[in-house]
């Protein structure tokens, strides 16, 4: 009896993947950072911004994978039958690693900042120039 042979992902899919990895990874940068208080941008701002990036992202992939970047848009995918099972499996992973990844990494940069500002206020109030607003 012939192994039957196991498909094989093709250098496209793997394109594909990677593309919805890293472009879920930097959609989530850009909307975090917008959204932290470093960036100081109004809503409007922020709403425009995240707009140009997904813009942006979309123009990028839209070739090599759809450009879906969100597991909730593939998931719908699949249910309408547009999208393979496994194919749309593939994106939601790769899509919850690039997202996770970078949402993570928001995530330390945020508690860094706060654990700087307290810092900041502790040798503050030794040197007796504390304001109470810096908390």
């Amino acid at each position: 009896m012939a192994a039957k042979e196991q498909p094989t992902a093709s250098k496209a899919d793997m394109k594909a993947a990677l593309t919805e990895c890293v472009g879920t990874g930097i959609l989530t940068a850009v909307i975090a950072l917008m959204g932290s208080s470093l960036a100081g941008l109004t809503g409007g701002m922020q709403a425009l911004g995240a707009g140009a990036a997904i813009f942006a992202l979309i123009l990028a992939g839209a070739k090599s994978s759809g450009a879906n970047y969100n597991p909730i848009v593939t998931t719908a995918l699949v249910l309408l039958g547009k999208m393979s099972f496994g194919k749309g499996l593939v994106y939601v992973v790769s899509q919850v690693i690039g997202g996770g990844r970078e949402g993570g990494r928001e995530e330390k940069q945020d508690s860094r900042s706060k654990e700087g500002q307290a810092k900041l206020y502790i040798f503050d109030s030794y040197m007796g120039n504390a304001e109470e607003e810096r908390l």
